[in-house]
C-alpha cells in the first residue's frame, strides 16, 4: 500500500513569532507524503512573508490569503483546498515532533482507520506535560460513549478526507470557543473505524495570548459552548436525525454543561442552559435518551430538560464550601 498524502491545515493570525518554528517542524517530518495549507487570515504582521518564503523553498507548502474572518473561516478555507487522502490541523504556534505524522499514518496503513486520535505534549514556561489519549486501540463502531473518552477538539486528530466530503462538516462560524470540538462531533459519527495511538507528538504551546488560555473581558469563554451545541444540533438536523446522532448531541451537551457550570459566572448559567435545552429538544431528545449516563450526569441533563440550569445538590454544596473558604 502506498503512503497516503496527509494535508496539514494551518490557520495563521498574528503568528510571526512562532510560524518559522511551526513550519520547520513540518519540514523535519520523517513521513514524506504531506502537504501544508497555510491560510493567512488577514494577519497584520509578517506572517504572510514568512510562509511565502517557506513555500518558495518547499513545494509541499501552499499559501492562501483572506481578509480576517476568524480561525473557523480560515480552517474551512483550508478544508476546501485539501488534496490529501487524510487531513489534520496544526495551529501556527504549535509544532509536530519529527515522527508524529508517521505515527498517525501507521494505523491508517494497518487498520484502514477513518480517524486517528493522539495525545499531546503541553508546553508552558519551558515545562512539558504529556497527556496521552490512552493505550493503542481500534474503536469500531465509533459510538458516542467511546468518543467521549477521547481528547476534545481537533488538534491531534487525523481524518479521512472522503468522510469530510460525504458528511460536509465545517467549523461553525461565529462560535469562538468549542468550535473545534463541535467539528470533531460532526466527523466522528460518520467514521467506521477510529484508532487511538499512544503518541504525544503534537506539541501544544500554552501561550498566554491564545483564546483557550485567556479570559475574554475578565470572564471565562466557556459560555460560547452553548453556541457550539446549537451549531452541532443544526448540523445533525440536516442529516436525518436518528438515535445515534441524538446520543452524540447529548454527550456533547453534557460536556458543554459541565464546563459552563464549573467555570462560567453564575449569572449566565440560566441563559446557557436554556439554549442547550432548546438545541436538545429540537432534536427530539427526551429523558429516555439519558439512560446510558451515570446518575450524576443524568441529573444535570434531566434538570436542563425540565427547565432548570443543571444545578445539582453537589453544585450547591461546592458553592457553599467556597463561600466558607472565602473564595
Amino acid at each position: 500500500m502506498s503512503l497516503p498524502l496527509i494535508s496539514v491545515i494551518i490557520p495563521v493570525y498574528r503568528a510571526e513569532a512562532y510560524l518559522s518554528r511551526c513550519l520547520e517542524s513540518l519540514c523535519a517530518q520523517t513521513y514524506p507524503e504531506w502537504e501544508a495549507i497555510c491560510i493567512d487570515d488577514g494577519s497584520p504582521d509578517k506572517a504572510f512573508e514568512i510562509m511565502s518564503d517557506y513555500a518558495a523553498r518547499d513545494s509541499r507548502i501552499r499559501v492562501l490569503r483572506q481578509e480576517n474572518r476568524g480561525v473557523s473561516a480560515a480552517r474551512n478555507a483550508g478544508l476546501e483546498q485539501v488534496r490529501g487522502e487524510y487531513f489534520c490541523m496544526l495551529d501556527a504556534d504549535d509544532e509536530f515532533e519529527p515522527g508524529y505524522l508517521a505515527e498517525l499514518a501507521e494505523p491508517v496503513l494497518k487498520e484502514e482507520a477513518d480517524c486517528v486520535v493522539s495525545g499531546f505534549t503541553y508546553i508552558q514556561t519551558g515545562k512539558r506535560r504529556r497527556q496521552s489519549a490512552g493505550p493503542a486501540r481500534v474503536l469500531s463502531p465509533c459510538i458516542p460513549a467511546a468518543m467521549a473518552t477521547l481528547p476534545k477538539g481537533v488538534s491531534g486528530h487525523l481524518y479521512r478526507t472522503d468522510i469530510l466530503r460525504t458528511c460536509g462538516a465545517r467549523f461553525p462560524l461565529g462560535v469562538k470557543y468549542g468550535e473545534d470540538t463541535a467539528f470533531h462531533y460532526m466527523m466522528f459519527p460518520f467514521c467506521s473505524r477510529a484508532a487511538v495511538v499512544e503518541s504525544c507528538g503534537y506539541l501544544y504551546y500554552c501561550n498566554n495570548d491564545s483564546l483557550s488560555q485567556s479570559k475574554a473581558a475578565g470572564r471565562e469563554p466557556s459560555p460560547e459552548l452553548a453556541g457550539a451545541v446549537e451549531a452541532l444540533s443544526s448540523y445533525y438536523a440536516s442529516k436525518s436525525p436518528n438515535a445515534q446522532l441524538r446520543s452524540f448531541l447529548v454527550y456533547f451537551s453534557l460536556h458543554a454543561l459541565r464546563r459552563i457550570l464549573s467555570t462560567a459566572p453564575l449569572d449566565v448559567h440560566a441563559d446557557c442552559s436554556a439554549r442547550i435545552r432548546r438545541a436538545m429538544c429540537s432534536m427530539g431528545i427526551t429523558e429516555a435518551d439519558l439512560t446510558p449516563f451515570r446518575s450524576r450526569e443524568a441529573a444535570i441533563l434531566s434538570s436542563v430538560l425540565r427547565g432548570g440550569c443543571g444545578h445539582t445538590l453537589g453544585f450547591y454544596l461546592r458553592r457553599f464550601m467556597r463561600m466558607i473558604r472565602g473564595k
